[in-house]
């Protein structure tokens, strides 16, 4: 597959990671091509003409807006973002404590970093108050992307699974929905077991997007 530099240009935002997957790329490897549909927001209870959306998360984050291209998939709503790669839910939350950014609908793309780099335990305080903090900036609606790698069989390492567990359990106890990641996101999850290409971020933001619509 060969990609330009602007096609590259997201990735290298991802870091080590990105620029692994890109080398993968280069070499022939990634999934086909997302659908070319497009949910219809609007449905009862869901998503209105005009409502914001807000995405908070890592990398995962960072993917849907630069390659999943999420906010062309709603241009009839408001939409901000702040993701960071390799952020957990303690950054996350300072750094929506940092900004007044809010939405109608809030998206959460977190528990890769957080069931993997740090003490998974430590942050359902932080889980706690970051879907608070969404819901008193108006969040009527709180959806949790779970990560694609934790519906994968090979796991980064032995503990992965029951770390995964225990920040699903989390999200959960905090009352928000849960979008489970397609099998065919999953199937297009990268070497590195974490990220996703094109095609995968794109079936993944409209993955979310039909599930608030």
């Amino acid at each position: 597959m060969a990609l330009t530099l602007r096609d590259a240009a997201p990735y290298l935002r991802l870091g080590a990671a990105g620029v692994a997957f890109l080398a993968m790329m280069s070499q022939g490897g990634g999934g086909s091509e997302a659908s070319d549909t497009v949910p219809a927001p609007g449905g009862a209870g869901g998503l209105q003409p005009g409502e914001g959306v807000i995405l908070v998360g890592d990398s995962l984050g960072v993917g849907l807006v630069d390659l999943g291209h999420i906010a062309a998939l709603i241009p009839q709503n408001p939409f901000v973002s702040v993701v960071t790669t390799g952020h957990n839910a303690h950054q996350t939350l300072s750094d929506l404590q940092a900004s007044s950014a809010a939405g109608g609908v809030a998206l959460i793309s977190l528990g890769t970093n957080d069931a993997a780099l740090f003490d998974t335990a430590s942050m359902a305080p932080y889980v706690t108050q970051l879907v608070q903090l969404l819901r008193d900036r108006g969040a009527r609606r709180v959806l949790w992307i779970v990560p694609p790698n934790y519906a994968i069989t090979n796991p980064p390492s032995p503990a992965t699974p029951g770390k995964q567990a225990t920040f699903r359990s989390m999200m959960e106890g905090a009352g928000v929905e849960v979008l489970e990641p397609p099998p065919d996101v999953v199937a297009k999850i990268a070497v590195d077991r974490m990220h996703l290409p094109p095609s995968g971020y794109q079936a993944l933001a409209e993955a979310a997007i039909g599930a608030v619509s």
